[in-house]
């Protein structure tokens, strides 16, 4: 075979399965893991029981504490695709506000103090509060 030719791949029944911690955790050479990426590529390997950072960097997403989520929340992944439900939840406390309260009037003249209402925005998701704001400034 000359430089320019590329082997096929093999098919996936012959595929030795390759475990993520035996990726993360045994040293690898550089020249290692470029042969070992061209095994996964071409299917001589495939990957199994990979590790939640693993998975979050092949699937492309932002973080490996959003995957962390995902894989908590999966009950609930159908409202989290339709924007219904944060994929994160909200935090049980609020956070301090260095003496510095935000003060919202309801419609009855009562104030809402920031903790309150950062924990209201927290449970329905930012998106959900700046529809209803749209909605209530268009009914106006």
């Amino acid at each position: 075979m000359d430089a320019l030719t590329y082997p096929t791949k093999p098919s996936l029944v012959n595929s030795i399965p390759l475990k993520g911690r035996y990726l993360s955790r045994t040293p690898h050479t550089p020249r290692e893991c470029d042969l070992l990426g061209s095994d996964l590529y071409r299917g001589a390997f495939h990957l199994v029981e990979s590790s939640l950072a693993q998975a979050a960097f092949i699937a492309g997403s932002h973080s490996a504490t959003a995957v962390w989520w995902a894989v908590r929340r999966e009950n609930f992944r159908r409202e989290i695709l339709n924007g219904d439900l944060p994929l994160v939840p909200a935090r049980l406390n609020a956070p301090k506000t260095n003496g510095h309260a935000l003060v919202a009037l309801t419609t009855n003249g009562e104030s809402i103090d920031d903790a309150t209402l950062i924990d209201f925005v927290r449970s329905v998701g930012t998106t959900r509060v700046l529809e209803a704001a749209t909605a209530v400034r268009a009914a106006q």
